[in-house]
């Protein structure tokens, strides 16, 4: 890792200045994390999915599915932050590269990608076990020292990033309904609370509402983890002087003759 390739301003920064920050790096490489995304964990979604539809009975297809999908977030997390910290440092990521290595990246520490999904936090602790590697007392350590400086901004970046996947998912289910009322009777609110409590017979309707919800999660996690990792970045400029050591990095080359601006810098 070497500051002075970085392509943003590092500075210390506000809680939504910072997640401003991680939202524009996630833009800037979205076509290569939405085609990543789709390669590395559709197939581990639909995977649990078939997976559950073997061992269980069909009214508990669906919530065995829904929990796989929603649990393995903490490990889906890894594909976009992959690309956008590597891409903040000044190196190229392409999707088929990540392809390459998603195999080896699935497999080191899933437990702490799974238990980490339910912290309100995972957003500015999730960098810390993949990109430092810390582990035990160490990752505890980290995490602590990092939450003094953006712990408030994880947990708010958590609760919007939550309230935007289920305003697209409901906004695509209207869409659905508002389609749905030209060619039949709208009753598809009245099948849905039928297959989720009465375990009807047809599940079709709960099946595309965890459809929408894939997608949604599919267009807004890119989004949440460049937040979380803005803020990581931002805490460690607050605690190690990352803004600072940079300073005088460019002063020196400065005065030497050899500093460049390197590429266009986000912010």
């Amino acid at each position: 890792m070497r500051l002075e390739n970085v392509t943003a301003k590092i500075r210390p920064r506000a809680r939504w200045e910072s997640i401003d920050l991680g939202c524009a790096m996630a833009r800037r490489s979205y076509g290569t994390i939405l085609l990543a995304w789709l390669v590395c964990i559709w197939p581990l979604w639909i995977a649990g999915v078939i997976g559950f539809g073997m061992i269980s009975e069909a009214g508990w297809h669906i919530w065995w599915s829904s929990l796989w999908i929603w649990t393995t977030l903490g490990i889906a997390g890894k594909v976009p932050l992959h690309i956008i910290s590597r891409e903040l440092f000044g190196e190229k990521v392409t999707a088929w590269s990540l392809i390459k290595l998603w195999p080896k990246m699935l497999v080191t520490d899933v437990w702490r990608g799974i238990i980490g999904r339910f912290s309100v936090s995972r957003g500015l602790s999730m960098p810390v076990s993949q990109l430092e590697g810390l582990t035990g007392k160490a990752y505890k350590s980290r995490v602590n020292l990092l939450l003094r400086n953006g712990g408030d901004g994880a947990t708010q970046a958590v609760l919007v990033s939550n309230l935007m996947v289920l305003v697209t998912t409901l906004a695509c289910w209207f869409f659905i309904m508002m389609v749905y009322q030209f060619y039949g009777e709208n009753d598809l609110f009245e099948r849905l609370f039928e297959d989720l409590y009465a375990h009807g017979d047809d599940y079709s309707t709960s099946w595309l509402f965890l459809l929408f919800y894939c997608i949604s999660v599919t267009l807004i996690e890119p989004l949440f983890v460049g937040a979380g990792f803005a803020m990581y970045v931002n805490s460690r400029t607050l605690t190690e002087g990352w803004d600072i050591e940079l300073s005088f990095k460019r002063l020196s080359e400065r005065l030497s003759g050899g500093f460049k601006q390197k590429g266009k810098q986000l912010l």
